[in-house]
């Protein structure tokens, strides 16, 4: 049952990517998933059952990304492995039946019509008329033809007493546990930490493969003719204003792209990897700060039409680069000293600075207050004006998480595993939530609900009253992509090189 899962998910691979004119070899497979091409062989072949979760994740997350499907959560994997019978004779039985086109469902034989004709030679036996395929082969070329309705009997007979349903990736053990339905995976050559930015219906976003991509935000395909190549890691997030897209890369450059092509406008050098700094959209200039250990960090006022730099205010920083933020001509940007910064929107003037006692993340302005976390495990509400803390709320670890302020709540992550919802008047804990990972993301807010990635590989989805969870998905791994709710759906990066679209 684990092998024809496999085949079948590589069969409609294949397809999906036989479509857009690209090959699906074990090559590819092996180099992406970082499975040798040795075990991808054994498995595919019914030589060897797989035995390591983790390794067979890595190959079926791929395969799913390739499909265009939405990939399984580990559950019913971890279940198929444990029902997996490792009796060689069965298997064998199993690959030679479908060779022959005969798939045993429920006990019964059904005759695929896609296989080779056989005829008798009056001695019994049959013989192919045409070339026998290999067991890989044949399987994936019966994985194919079978409907839905047929392999999911087969699945349900095969997996009854584990009580889950594979190809509809569900698990039946309570409500609690169904995985939330996702719309599409788009894959990527590498990690996707860069936050999403959705307009007009499509999906921006840059990836560790040196590229920015623009996808349909409703069908999860490519909307320009080619992802856009950069010099570097694009971990910045971008912005969508006035028909461009601006995103930052580890190539030391700012770029202005068309939103509609990914047509280069122009293009602006900071001397410094940009990081994970997303430039800011204010008025006609692009606010970006860019940093290393020999030049530690600036912050760039950009025009946002020419590309042209404004000006330039370097701090005396270490390299950590984090992105401002911006309101009634000032822009707020946090620094590894410690140091809050206050800088003048028109001039680039140093105005002032708030300090704490460890790292500054980037800040969030609501109402005329400043939100921002350090590693001193607080999360800041300052009132800029007069330099000073109205309020300090302490967690367990680090607060590198961009806060969010909706109403009279402010929702936050720390390196403690919990999301938090705090009193925006006095900062007083109204809930916490475990998410069992480092949050270093920002929160997003919709129709009661909050959105949340974390570190252990799950997106959250809480009640935002009381933070009850609603649901959680796993996303392959690691997510440092903060999620984006747009139009009913949820976009957000993981550390397996897909974005995801799941369905709010």
């Amino acid at each position: 049952m684990l092998v024809r899962e496999l085949v079948s998910l590589k069969a409609k691979a294949k397809e999906a990517r036989a479509r857009s004119g690209r090959r699906t070899t074990r090559a590819a497979l092996a180099k992406k998933s970082g499975v040798s091409e040795q075990t991808l062989s054994d498995w595919f072949n019914g030589r060897h059952h797989p035995r390591d979760l983790d390794q067979l994740m890595k190959v079926v997350r791929v395969l799913a990304g390739w499909a265009e499907r939405p990939a399984a959560p580990y559950q019913p994997w971890a279940r198929l492995l444990e029902t997996a019978s490792p009796a060689r004779s069965t298997l064998a039985h199993d690959r030679e039946g479908a060779a022959q086109g005969n798939v045993p469902v429920g006990g019964r034989d059904i005759i695929d019509p896609r296989a080779p004709a056989r005829k008798r030679d009056g001695t019994g036996s049959t013989s192919t008329v045409q070339g026998t395929d290999s067991s890989e082969e044949a399987l994936e070329r019966t994985a194919a033809w079978l409907t839905r309705r047929t392999f999911l009997a087969n699945a349900v007979t095969a997996t009854a007493a584990a009580g889950i349903s594979v190809a509809g990736w569900h698990v039946l053990d309570s409500p609690d546990s169904l995985p939330k339905p996702r719309r599409w995976t788009f894959p990527a050559d590498e990690p996707v930490s860069s936050d999403p930015a959705v307009a007009r219906g499509v999906v921006y976003f840059g990836s560790d493969d040196q590229q920015v991509y623009a996808v349909d935000a409703r069908t999860g395909k490519l909307v320009w003719p080619q992802p856009f190549p950069t010099g570097g890691k694009s971990r910045s997030s971008p912005v969508v204003g006035r028909g461009t897209v601006y995103v930052g890369s580890d190539d030391e450059k700012l770029y202005a792209l068309d939103a509609r092509d990914g047509r280069r406008r122009w293009e602006a050098s900071t001397g410094a990897p940009l990081g994970w700094s997303s430039p800011v959209l204010a008025g006609d200039s692009v606010y970006v700060n860019s940093g290393d250990e020999k030049n530690g960090q600036s912050l760039y006022r950009i025009d946002a039409a020419s590309g042209v730099q404004r000006w330039q205010r370097p701090f005396h920083t270490s390299a950590a680069v984090w992105g401002p933020a911006v309101a009634e001509g000032v822009v707020y940007v946090g620094c590894d000293d410690g140091q809050l910064y206050m800088v003048d929107a028109a001039r680039g003037e140093l105005l002032r600075s708030f300090r704490t006692e460890g790292a500054v993340w980037r800040p969030t302005v609501a109402d005329g207050t400043v939100y921002v976390g350090s590693s001193d495990r607080h999360l800041y509400a300052i009132d800029p004006k007069r330099r000073r803390a109205r309020w300090a709320h302490r967690t367990g670890a680090d607060v590198g998480s961009t806060p969010l302020v909706v109403g009279s709540t402010v929702y936050f992550g720390s390196d403690d595993s919990n999301v938090y919802a705090v009193s925006v008047a006095d900062g007083r804990e109204r809930w916490r939530a475990d998410t069992h990972g480092q949050v270093r993301t920002r929160p997003a807010v919709a129709k009661g609900t909050v959105y949340v990635s974390s570190v252990d590989g799950y997106l959250y989805a809480l009640r935002a009253r009381d933070g009850k969870q609603r649901w959680r998905e796993r996303l392959g791994q690691a997510l440092w992509s903060s999620p984006v709710v747009a139009n009913g759906m949820v976009y957000v990066g993981s550390d397996d090189s897909n974005l995801y679209a799941v369905i709010a």
